[in-house]
């Protein structure tokens, strides 16, 4: 059985932590973004999927559950 220990850590310092945490997470999106935008084969599937959508061919969250889950 462990016994749990408790410390202190000084708000501010918790604070820095969860804004580097952010930054972290807002670079990593980014980076994604920048890299896919680069990427010829994700764009083209990206425009076909788009136009698949506003020309109706839509299949509902259900018949994809079906089939993928």
């Amino acid at each position: 059985m462990s016994k749990l220990a408790t410390i202190e850590i000084p708000i501010e310092l918790v604070r820095k932590m969860d804004k580097a945490a952010k930054t972290i997470e807002n670079f990593t999106d980014e980076f994604e973004d920048y890299i896919l935008a680069k990427d010829k084969k994700f764009i083209d599937k990206m425009h076909k999927a788009r136009k698949e959508h506003i020309s109706g061919h839509v299949k509902s969250f259900n018949v994809l559950k079906q089939r993928y889950v």
